[in-house]
């Protein structure tokens, strides 16, 4: 059956996860393209565009079973997004790296920094080391950090990016190999 087969969800799911981080970066960084800064949107505008993808998907591929297909895969996906953002929030993140630059960046970008429009002042960030960091680094996760803790107010869950992340490449390559 359809739902026997493990490399048949696999991909999907791990083409889902990637779908939502993609879609909330795109979404955020038009944002921050029109001046208006990371608000949290992008998430569950990206939640409804992996949603709506899926189901297209799962239509074409599966025909009239598409809507257990489909509820597997967004159930599945849901399920794994919930649990990372849970989880992240329980694991405080005290290495060097991540409370010298990569908090503050994800702070000052929540707090309305845009650096398409600006660079960090002394003002903001007074650290000169840090300061050049963050104006220097790319900023994809960073954002995808801002927007989890714009939706959240809480700075520890803007590390729940990596569980699906990991997830989807681990998906990716078992349905490549079965």
């Amino acid at each position: 059956g359809v739902l026997g087969h493990g490399e048949v969800l696999l991909l999907p799911v791990a083409a889902a996860l990637l779908s939502f981080v993609v879609v909330t970066a795109f979404v955020e960084g038009a944002l921050l393209l029109l001046g208006v800064g990371v608000t949290g949107a992008g998430l569950p505008v990206a939640l409804i565009v992996t949603a709506a993808w899926v189901a297209s998907w799962a239509r074409r591929a599966h025909g009239r079973r598409w809507p257990v297909v489909w509820l597997v895969v967004v159930g599945s996906t849901t399920t794994l997004l919930a649990v990372s953002l849970l989880y992240s929030g329980r694991v405080f993140d005290d290495t060097w790296d991540s409370q010298w630059f990569h908090q503050e960046a994800i702070h000052q970008l929540a707090e309305g920094w845009n650096p398409v429009a600006t660079p960090l002042t002394a003002e903001q960030v007074p650290d000169i080391g840090a300061r050049t960091r963050i104006d220097g680094y790319a900023k994809g996760a960073w954002i995808w950090g801002a927007s989890l803790y714009r939706l959240t107010g809480r700075i520890e869950r803007a590390k729940a990016f990596s569980l699906p992340l990991m997830v989807a490449a681990w998906a990716a390559t078992c349905a490549l190999m079965l």
